[in-house]
């Protein structure tokens, strides 16, 4: 039994009364009125219970106004009437993850994109770390989710022809006093299948001979490495299109429409769309898809990274990983939510995914797509390509590579009949 009036009362000393909660249907909502938006997430983080309920935050932040989301400037009625079997809302990784895997099967996808390209927001902003999940714990869906994404990434990524760079990645000790806890830890890993290594400070001042004096020994993963987000989104988005998935740019949904706990339809700025299944993967505007689908039993509340900038130029300081971030759309309880609606019964969440969401990204769309193939009760796509051929990187090529399309182009440019036309 969960004692909500002992939780009141601890709301009410921390914020004088201006917020109380409610617990209805395994979902504990949050009410009032807060001029601190860090008081508003203060108040969510404070009354999760992750074995009883989920947060749902309705406190009203009075201390200024919240940007809405960016809606795109054009509209027409170009996708009124489509009848997909899947919509997927979102354009991150996750969600062209999860389009490209659902073309796996005999499945009409669609996905909306409210930007004018893929991998925009989240997904084109962090640190491109591919991790082993140390931080993670038994019970959570990022660490199954972590594990599984870890295994299959390098696979994943030479299907779809993005660089991944297996630089692994040390946790590294400054004192030898701390070689019981960490061997100890060294145990717990390998037990829970995550690869793990002592490294001396000889060996670590071998492979990275710029570290600190002060590092007396490290543990090192080997599974680790380095991608460009961005680069894997677009290469997902593009395997999903060439396998028949169409991906629809510059879509906003904008209203749900929900009949007796199913919905019917969805509005976007390009028309009326009848999916017969909604995938919610909007990264931090998921909590207004599930609002207006009438199946809201989560809260996002988005968060900045924080990482460090390494200059190319002191790029031979390093030779594990240079990081970048963004904002992430963490719940309240710091988990993600892979699973059909609460209350509506066709839309499956792929919400609250936040680090270590790129890795999780590859085992999660496998995930949705046979949740969903099984909804449908669909085949086998016997024509799914999975393969995407890698982009030409003129940089990385030798000169005389390099310089062998120029003047071919050059040549059919100025050769009579070389590209159809007359040269002149």
């Amino acid at each position: 039994m969960v004692n909500i009036s002992r939780l009141n009362k601890k709301l009410e000393r921390t914020f004088g009364g201006a917020v109380h909660a409610e617990l209805r249907d395994g979902c504990l909502y949050l009410s009032g009125k807060l001029p601190d938006w860090d008081k508003v997430v203060s108040a969510g983080k404070m009354s999760v219970n992750k074995k009883k309920y989920t947060v749902v935050n309705d406190i009203k932040f009075t201390g200024g106004e919240i940007p809405s989301a960016k809606m795109p400037s054009v509209s027409s009625n170009r996708l009124a009437g489509a009848r997909p079997h899947a919509l997927v809302i979102g354009g991150g990784v996750v969600g062209c993850a999860i389009a490209r895997e659902l073309m796996r099967y005999k499945l009409d996808v669609m996905l909306v994109e409210k930007e004018h390209g893929v991998a925009l927001h989240a997904s084109g902003c962090n640190d491109g770390m591919v991790l082993p999940g140390i931080d993670l714990r038994k019970g959570q869906l990022k660490k199954k989710y972590t594990d599984a994404g870890n295994r299959i990434f390098s696979f994943v990524c030479r299907k779809l022809g993005v660089p991944l760079r297996n630089t692994g990645q040390y946790l590294c000790f400054s004192g030898g006093w701390m070689k019981p806890a960490a061997f100890l830890s060294l145990l717990y890993w390998k037990l829970t299948g995550i690869p793990a290594e002592y490294i001396s400070r000889r060996r670590l001042a071998k492979k990275e001979p710029h570290l600190s004096d002060r590092i007396n020994f490290a543990i090192f993963f080997p599974t680790a490495g380095v991608v460009s987000p961005r680069e894997l989104t677009i290469a997902y988005a593009d395997n999903a299109a060439n396998n028949g998935a169409k991906i629809c740019l510059d879509t906003a949904v904008t209203d749900i429409d929900v009949w007796n706990g199913k919905i019917v339809s969805v509005l976007t700025n390009h028309g009326r769309i009848y999916p017969k299944l909604v995938i919610n993967a909007a990264g931090v505007f998921a909590e207004d898809i599930a609002r207006l689908a009438k199946d809201r039993f989560f809260s996002i509340h988005p968060k900045k990274g924080a990482n460090i900038f390494f200059d190319k130029k002191a790029e031979f300081l390093v030779n594990t990983t240079a990081c970048f971030n963004g904002i992430s759309a963490a719940t309240y309880e710091e988990d993600f939510i892979v699973s059909f609606g609460k209350y509506t019964k066709n839309i499956i969440h792929a919400a609250g995914i936040q680090s270590p969401g790129l890795t999780a990204a590859p085992a999660i769309a496998v995930d949705v797509a046979l949740m969903a193939a099984k909804y449908f009760g669909a085949k086998i796509n016997e024509e799914f390509n999975p393969v995407r051929k890698a982009i030409v990187r003129a940089a990385e090529l030798p000169v005389d590579e390099r310089d062998a399309p120029i003047k071919q182009e050059n040549l059919s440019e100025h050769t009579p009949g070389g590209d159809g036309k007359d040269g002149t």
